[in-house]
């Protein structure tokens, strides 16, 4: 399995999209920044982890509340 080393120093960002075509539009940009991976989760893929047991509670509900503000706003949370 290849995965990213464990740099002493990290970042992470979280970015909504308004569909999944512009988000695929966003990975070759993203990549030429430096980004080691790059993950995109839609609704489907939340979905499908909602109930497994060992998933942190608060990961959940962090996930859920970010996507159902920015669906109830089109904004993304934290903007004006």
């Amino acid at each position: 399995m290849e995965t990213v080393p464990d740099y002493a120093e990290k970042a992470t960002g979280l970015l909504y999209f308004p569909d999944i075509y512009t988000a695929c539009q966003a990975i070759v940009p993203i990549s030429e920044t430096g980004a080691a991976a790059i993950e995109l989760m839609d609704r489907a893929s939340l979905r499908s982890v909602e109930h497994v047991a060992g998933l942190p509670l608060l990961s959940k509900i962090y996930l859920m509340k970010q996507q159902r503000f920015w669906l109830n706003t089109g904004r993304l949370p934290g903007s004006s």
